[in-house]
């Protein structure tokens, strides 16, 4: 069997999926450790059958709606290839937005000390720590394997050296300390309200990291408490919410943060979805 007729037969086998044809590209590129270039040079060359078998699995798995991530265990986010597993949630691309923000407010402001919240993977931290050498890039989750997964990322991009990992339940271990920016992608999808989530999403990836409560905002709520109680606020906060919790969302800043003189702004993705928040605490520019 040739490379073409595995991919063919592998595409059939997911036609019920929208993206089979490069998701088997990615599959079979991954186990034969080719790029996507060298694998449409090599179309009529044969595969052992090892490559037949490891295929064939990959193949099942994706049909089970595993997510691919969680099979070839990498995620593109920022330009770089994060490792993935199942202890931490996939990183999404909407996600980067925050890391570009976070990126232009700390080159025009100066800014050198940053904290991620409920850092996973380590996506929005050590993305921040490659483009930002400069930075002390602080990166806390309250999971230990979720941890274990940032570590092999930052020893990936080798910024090791350049962050702080920590386990932390939020700020609650280094709320002592003081930070420009604090940006956080906190678990948002709410187990009663605001219940919206992917089958395939709920079956794979760490309840840990998706779920913030009966309204998604729990988490939420505790940091921005936590944020009143610093003995110094940050200039900038940075984050991450639901589809339709903008009402709720901004009853919470308003709560907290208006008593500190506080401003904040409600940002939209590119699909024209309520998606940030910016809160400023120091009157500086939003």
């Amino acid at each position: 069997m040739t490379i073409g007729q595995l991919l063919k037969e592998g595409e059939s086998q997911l036609s019920h999926r929208e993206m089979a044809r490069l998701e088997v590209q990615v599959l079979l590129a991954w186990i034969l450790e080719l790029t996507k270039e060298q694998l449409f040079c090599s179309y009529d060359e044969g595969v052992t059958e090892d490559t037949i078998e490891r295929f064939s699995e990959a193949v099942r798995l994706l049909a089970e709606d595993k997510p691919l991530a969680y099979i070839t265990h990498e995620k593109e986010f920022y330009g770089l290839d994060f490792y993935v597993d199942g202890r931490v949630l996939i990183p999404r691309p909407e996600t980067e937005w925050l890391v570009e923000k976070v990126i232009a407010l700390s080159r025009s402001r100066g800014f050198t000390k940053i904290v991620d919240v409920g850092t996973g993977s380590g996506a929005i931290g050590l993305s921040l720590a490659v483009s930002l050498p400069p930075a002390n890039v602080v990166l806390v989750d309250i999971s230990p394997d979720a941890l274990d997964v940032t570590r092999m990322n930052a020893s990936r991009f080798g910024v090791t050296e350049r962050v702080i990992i920590q386990k932390s339940d939020l700020l609650n271990t280094i709320c002592d300390q003081y930070f420009d920016v604090i940006v956080a992608n906190l678990p948002y999808i709410g187990t009663e309200k605001f219940h919206f989530v992917a089958a395939d999403v709920d079956r794979y990836e760490p309840h840990l990291a998706l779920y913030g409560g009966s309204d998604g905002l729990q988490l939420y709520t505790k940091l921005f408490q936590q944020i009143v109680d610093m003995p110094h606020q940050p200039k900038y906060l940075l984050a991450e919410y639901g589809f339709a919790q903008t009402e709720e969302l901004r009853a919470l800043l308003d709560t907290f943060f208006v008593q500190l003189g506080a401003t904040y702004s409600i940002v939209q993705d590119l699909a024209g979805i309520d998606r940030y928040f910016i809160v400023s605490f120091e009157g500086l520019p939003l």
